[in-house]
């Protein structure tokens, strides 16, 4: 009897050792997450608005979704329902009218939505219109957050500039970033936004932080479509192709990107939302080496990403005056 109880132990020892090798062999998770401005997406819109985001959206096979333009939690659990994922979050800012949210397959371990941030222009205190959200998320032990935003619109603004107004929502989201790096050692984060202005104006560099070394940097992740090409949004009223929606990485989430499951969505179906294109961007969710100054260097020259389709446009250097009101857009 003993010899049988002592023979089933080693096996169960045995099998356990298998199992722990494959868990210790198999490969990490690649968690895609996409951003997509909806422009303006209520229970109002209707049915074929609906199947259209929702068709759109499954179309990414993304795990996490950072949306804009949502009307309200009614919209948010209509598009979330539709997705099949669980777990969402909506972020109560000062427009009641678009708001950004969270919808994921995974649960996030934290999250905060950061709604009371204010900052001061010609002596009038103004609010971050649509605030932030930070959302942790842990899988498989790797850490990282992912921190959504959606900055003033390029619209003229009675008595103040748009433009100083980004800035300075820009400057606040920076601010968060730097608390980040205060509390954390190494931390991984991605920001995932519509930033209403292209690489080149000052509210993206403040953002971009140059001026601090590596380490402290964000890089500009660029996912690129299937023609090469890196716009986000068509403006109709200039008939101009954008880029102003954005991945940012910290570098020490860099070495994680999957370049291969970063792309942006090439599907007509955007042209019936809001004008902007889903974007999409892979996470190995694994630790990975820590890349040396010349990759970051070779890679994304001006904190940029060159790759297949390289950054033509010639950088224009900190500080350098922004065009005042440019067209409308959203």
């Amino acid at each position: 009897m003993r010899e049988t109880i002592k023979s089933a132990a080693c096996l169960i020892l045995l099998l356990f050792a298998n199992f722990a090798d494959v868990w210790a062999d198999s490969p990490p998770q690649i968690i895609k997450i996409c951003f997509l401005d909806l422009g303006d997406f209520s229970e109002k819109s209707g049915g074929q608005k609906l199947e259209s985001a929702a068709s759109l959206l499954s179309k990414t096979s993304a795990d996490i979704f950072m949306l804009a333009g949502i009307a309200d939690r009614t919209a948010l659990n209509l598009i979330a329902k539709k997705l099949g994922m669980p777990h969402t979050e909506l972020v109560e800012g000062a427009d009641k009218e678009r708001h950004l949210a969270l919808i994921s397959r995974i649960k996030p371990s934290k999250v905060i939505c950061l709604t009371d941030l204010k900052y001061t222009l010609k002596d009038i205190e103004l609010p971050v219109k649509r605030g932030f959200i930070d959302a942790v998320f842990e899988i498989d032990g790797y850490s990282f957050h992912l921190i959504g935003a959606h900055l003033q619109e390029r619209v003229k603004v009675e008595n103040l500039n748009q433009t100083d107004m980004r800035r300075y929502e820009g400057r606040l989201l920076r601010a968060h970033v730097n608390e980040i790096f205060r509390k954390e050692k190494n931390p991984n984060f991605l920001i995932a936004g519509n930033l209403n202005d292209t690489c080149g104006m000052s509210t993206i560099k403040e953002i971009y932080n140059r001026r601090f070394d590596i380490p402290k940097r964000l890089f500009d992740a660029r996912p690129i479509d299937g023609m090469r090409t890196s716009w986000t949004y068509w403006n109709p009223d200039t008939d101009d192709y954008e880029r102003i929606d954005y991945f940012l990485a910290s570098s020490q989430l860099v070495p994680e990107i999957v370049r291969k499951d970063s792309f942006i969505l090439e599907n007509h179906e955007w042209r019936a939302l809001s004008g902007h294109r889903p974007i999409v961007m892979g996470v190995l969710a694994r630790e990975q080496s820590e890349w040396s100054r010349e990759r970051f260097d070779a890679e994304y020259p001006s904190t940029i990403f060159e790759g297949e389709a390289k950054h033509f446009e010639a950088d224009k250097g900190v500080g350098e005056k922004p065009q005042r009101n440019p067209p409308n857009s959203r």
